[in-house]
């Protein structure tokens, strides 16, 4: 039988687990008092407030020398990879300076937790959500901070959990961050900082695009129909935590809908959705997919065509440049056997807005 402090640790966990990314998302939101526009430099992808500054203004070598979180003073600062840290001493800022890669807290600033959990174990996948700068722990001499909320402390999660493997996943997930950050190059206009870095892939396709898209009419002679030519456009939504996009035939009236597009941080997969308008429900479709290397995106759904035979899709978005890039579609109607591939083609092209447009 465990002792009073095991039990409630237990069930400080299992509480998190039950609740889950509800929770998880209210931590998030929390933390939304830092202006959205807060992040613009290179350390946009770092918890840091509107003027860059970093854990809360509190002191970072204060936390070795005296144990504790310590306010530091905005006329004693130092910058460190585009964050502003103050000091409450300056012979703290010369410590730091001396050596900021010592006192600078671990993954940006972020909960620890979040950035290392296992979803089978937690319920949530790996994000940046945002920590309690009073909420901290030295571990191998490296600052971790972690979230806290009424009735949940990550910490005392962290540290009941297998921590080397929790460590292991935590510096893999930052890894993994400065290096989207390095492709993505600055804080796509619109997105949240706090979305998902992977929200940043789809940002290609914002704005409006023309294309003709070639449906394939004759199998067996591999021969499309007539082109039909339509307009792409795509937008940041949900706070810019996600996209909507819709694609629209030119001349058709009535007939359309959106796709809502975001990244699932459990799954680590793209989830879009389309939703039909003036249309039948069955329309409606489900995919998930992933951006490889390249980043080219594919993606699959189920669905049925308008004679009623279900079919499985694949769907491509290729050779991305600025102002072009490449979709396509491949169908099988004999559940994954065989594939028809180009049953549907495009080229899209971005239309250039006029200027004071």
């Amino acid at each position: 039988m465990g002792t009073r402090k095991q039990c409630g640790e237990d069930m400080n966990a299992e509480r998190w687990r039950g609740l889950g990314l509800r929770t998880l998302m209210l931590v998030i939101w929390f933390g939304l008092s830092v202006s959205v526009m807060a992040q613009q430099g290179p350390s946009w992808y770092f918890q840091v407030d509107e003027h860059n500054v970093g854990i809360g203004g509190h002191d970072p070598v204060a936390y070795f020398t005296e144990g504790k979180a310590l306010e530091g003073k905005p006329g004693i600062e130092a910058t460190h990879e585009g964050v502003v840290y103050h000091f409450a001493t300056k012979a703290n800022r010369k410590a730091f300076q001396k050596n900021p890669d010592r006192y600078a807290p671990r993954f940006g600033g972020w909960c620890a937790l979040g950035a290392g959990a296992d979803p089978q174990k937690l319920g949530f996948g790996n994000l940046r959500f945002p920590s309690d700068p009073e909420n901290f722990k030295i571990i191998d001499d490296k600052l971790y901070l972690f979230a806290r909320l009424p009735g949940f402390d990550a910490k005392a999660t962290w540290e009941q959990g297998d921590q080397a493997e929790l460590r292991r996943r935590a510096e893999s997930f930052w890894q993994s961050r400065r290096e989207l950050a390095g492709s993505i190059k600055g804080l796509p206009e619109g997105m949240h900082p706090r979305a998902p870095m992977e929200t940043a892939q789809f940002a290609f396709l914002l704005g409006s695009w023309e294309n003709e898209v070639k449906s394939m009419v004759d199998i067996e002679n591999k021969r499309y129909g007539q082109p039909v030519k339509g307009i792409w456009t795509a937008k940041f939504a949900s706070e810019g935590f996600g996209i909507q996009d819709e694609w629209r035939a030119v001349g058709w009236v009535g007939a359309g809908g959106p796709t809502i597009r975001s990244f699932d941080p459990v799954s680590r997969k793209w989830v879009m959705t389309y939703i039909p308008v003036n249309q039948p429900r069955d329309n409606t479709w489900l995919m998930e997919g992933a951006f490889d290397e390249k980043g080219n995106l594919e993606g699959q759904f189920e669905s049925t065509d308008r004679r009623g035979r279900p079919f499985i899709q694949k769907v491509f978005f290729y050779d991305i440049e600025k102002d072009r890039f490449s979709w396509r579609a491949d169908r099988s109607y004999d559940g994954g056997k065989t594939w028809i591939e180009g049953f549907m083609v495009a080229v899209q092209k971005r239309i250039q807005e006029e200027p004071g447009s």
